[in-house]
C-alpha cells in the first residue's frame, strides 16, 4: 500500500489521488470484513443487552457511540471504493494525464450524494434489523 503511495511525485493531489485509487481490491476487502464484524458486534450488543438499570444506560452510550464511529468509518470506506471505481472508470473513458484524479473527485462528490440519500434507510437497516 506504501509502495502505491510513494511512486507518485510527493506534493502533488493529483499524484495522491491517482495513488489512492489504484490500492489493490485485497485491501478494501480487508477493510469490509473488519467493518462488517464490528456492525455484527455492535448489533449483538444492541440484541442482549436488558432495557433496565445503569447498565443498559452505559451500554445504549457505548452503543451509539461505536455506531456513530461505524458509519463514520462506513462513509470513509464507501468513499474510497467510490472514488477507486470513478478513477478507474474516468480512467478508461478519458485517458490522460489527470484523469484518475479526477475520476477521484467525482467518486468522493458522488458519494458524499449517495451517503446524504442513503442515510435513512441505512440508520434504519442497523436498529431495526
Amino acid at each position: 500500500m506504501t509502495a502505491s503511495l510513494n511512486k507518485s511525485v510527493s506534493g502533488s493531489i493529483a499524484a495522491f489521488l491517482t495513488a489512492y485509487a489504484s490500492l489493490s481490491l485485497r485491501h478494501h476487502a480487508v477493510v469490509g470484513c473488519v467493518f462488517l464484524i464490528i456492525l455484527a458486534v455492535v448489533k449483538a450488543l444492541i440484541r442482549f443487552s436488558q432495557p433496565e438499570g445503569i447498565w443498559w444506560q452505559a451500554l445504549s452510550t457505548v452503543n451509539l457511540f461505536v455506531v456513530i464511529s461505524i458509519l463514520m468509518y462506513g462513509a470513509i470506506f464507501f468513499s474510497q471504493v467510490m472514488a477507486s471505481i470513478a478513477g478507474r472508470v474516468t480512467e478508461i473513458l478519458f485517458p490522460g494525464s489527470k484523469a484518475m484524479a479526477t475520476g477521484c473527485v467525482i467518486g468522493v462528490i458522488l458519494s458524499g450524494l449517495m451517503i446524504m440519500l442513503l442515510a435513512p434507510h441505512v440508520l434504519d437497516l442497523i436498529w431495526r434489523a
